[in-house]
């Protein structure tokens, strides 16, 4: 997966050179957070970009700027998700997500840390 999201960023334009594969072992958006800011914080980064769906990119951008440091901005770029877009019919496909992303800001993001945990 990761040789396939660097490929589409070479080809946008980004030097391969400034790319950086970033290896992890997370169960939750909070844990992915919190690895990724010790992960910026040992490289001295001043900000960071994070790009996820769309429809998680609210929830993303709650929990990410929660458990970094201050000293870190976090960007957030939503990208465009098939989960979300109409069937034939004119319905969305993406009631199932939604109802899941509303009840993850609701309960999720609660009690975080900046290590991640709850």
């Amino acid at each position: 997966m990761s040789e396939l999201m660097e490929h589409d960023l070479v080809e946008r334009g980004v030097p391969k050179e400034k790319i950086v594969r970033f290896a992890h072992d997370a169960d939750s958006t909070s844990e992915e957070a919190a690895a990724l800011a010790h992960f910026a914080e040992e490289r001295k980064w001043k900000s960071v970009v994070l790009v996820t769906s769309n429809y998680h990119s609210r929830r993303a951008r709650y929990i990410f700027q929660k458990v970094f440091p201050a000293g870190i901005v976090v960007s957030v770029g939503s990208a465009r998700d098939g989960i979300l877009t109409r069937n034939a019919g004119g319905r969305s496909g993406s009631h199932k997500t939604f109802c899941a992303e509303m009840m993850g800001m609701l309960v999720g993001p609660v009690g975080i840390t900046r290590d991640g945990s709850r």
